[in-house]
Protein backbone atom coordinates (compact mmCIF):
# COMPACT_ATOMS: atom_id res chain seq x y z
CA UNK A 1 0.00 0.00 0.00
CA UNK A 2 1.69 3.26 -0.76
CA UNK A 3 1.77 6.09 1.82
CA UNK A 4 -1.43 8.72 0.45
CA UNK A 5 0.83 11.75 2.72
CA UNK A 6 4.61 12.74 2.46
CA UNK A 7 6.59 12.12 5.16
CA UNK A 8 9.17 14.47 6.13
CA UNK A 9 10.82 12.85 8.39
CA UNK A 10 11.52 9.86 6.06
CA UNK A 11 12.61 12.51 3.23
CA UNK A 12 14.95 13.92 5.26
CA UNK A 13 16.56 10.73 7.02
CA UNK A 14 17.11 9.63 3.01
CA UNK A 15 17.88 13.10 2.21
CA UNK A 16 20.90 12.97 5.35
CA UNK A 17 21.88 9.50 3.80
CA UNK A 18 22.11 10.66 0.46
CA UNK A 19 24.39 13.57 1.04
CA UNK A 20 26.88 11.96 3.05
CA UNK A 21 27.09 9.57 0.38
CA UNK A 22 28.00 12.27 -2.15
CA UNK A 23 30.39 13.66 0.53
CA UNK A 24 31.92 10.51 0.87
CA UNK A 25 32.62 10.14 -3.03
CA UNK A 26 33.69 13.55 -3.77
CA UNK A 27 35.91 13.74 -0.81
CA UNK A 28 37.89 10.85 -1.72
CA UNK A 29 37.80 12.08 -4.97
CA UNK A 30 39.14 15.25 -4.47
CA UNK A 31 41.75 13.07 -1.75
CA UNK A 32 43.33 11.55 -4.99
CA UNK A 33 43.26 14.71 -7.27
CA UNK A 34 46.84 15.31 -8.40
CA UNK A 35 48.06 17.95 -5.46
CA UNK A 36 48.11 21.59 -6.42
CA UNK A 37 47.58 23.07 -9.80
CA UNK A 38 49.08 20.14 -11.42
CA UNK A 39 45.18 19.01 -12.05
CA UNK A 40 44.75 22.63 -13.74
CA UNK A 41 47.73 21.66 -15.99
CA UNK A 42 47.46 18.18 -16.96
CA UNK A 43 43.77 18.98 -17.53
CA UNK A 44 42.61 15.83 -15.06
CA UNK A 45 39.03 15.27 -14.85
CA UNK A 46 37.01 12.01 -13.62
CA UNK A 47 33.83 10.98 -15.11
CA UNK A 48 34.02 14.13 -17.39
CA UNK A 49 33.99 16.74 -14.24
CA UNK A 50 36.86 18.78 -13.30
CA UNK A 51 38.96 19.62 -9.86
CA UNK A 52 36.86 22.37 -9.19
CA UNK A 53 33.62 20.54 -10.26
CA UNK A 54 34.00 17.61 -8.08
CA UNK A 55 35.29 20.80 -5.26
CA UNK A 56 31.96 22.55 -6.23
CA UNK A 57 29.80 19.53 -5.86
CA UNK A 58 31.63 18.42 -2.55
CA UNK A 59 30.88 22.10 -1.01
CA UNK A 60 27.33 22.25 -2.08
CA UNK A 61 26.48 18.28 -1.26
CA UNK A 62 28.29 19.59 2.59
CA UNK A 63 26.06 22.50 3.29
CA UNK A 64 23.46 20.23 2.12
CA UNK A 65 23.95 18.20 4.86
CA UNK A 66 24.10 20.61 7.08
CA UNK A 67 21.19 22.22 6.12
CA UNK A 68 19.24 18.42 6.10
CA UNK A 69 20.77 17.30 9.33
CA UNK A 70 19.31 20.39 11.08
CA UNK A 71 15.96 19.98 9.87
CA UNK A 72 16.50 15.99 10.44
CA UNK A 73 17.15 17.16 14.20
CA UNK A 74 14.08 19.61 14.63
CA UNK A 75 12.15 16.39 13.29
CA UNK A 76 13.75 14.15 16.12
CA UNK A 77 14.47 16.67 18.85
CA UNK A 78 12.32 14.69 21.59
CA UNK A 79 13.62 11.09 20.50
CA UNK A 80 17.30 13.05 21.03
CA UNK A 81 16.51 14.11 24.74
CA UNK A 82 14.94 11.08 25.57
CA UNK A 83 18.02 9.12 24.47
CA UNK A 84 20.00 11.55 26.43
CA UNK A 85 17.40 11.72 29.63
CA UNK A 86 18.09 7.66 29.28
Amino acid sequence: MIASRWNGRGFTSLLVLAMFAVMTVTGFVLFIVPEGRVAYWVNWQMLGLSKSEWGAIHIISSFAFALAGLVHLFFNWRILLNYLWN
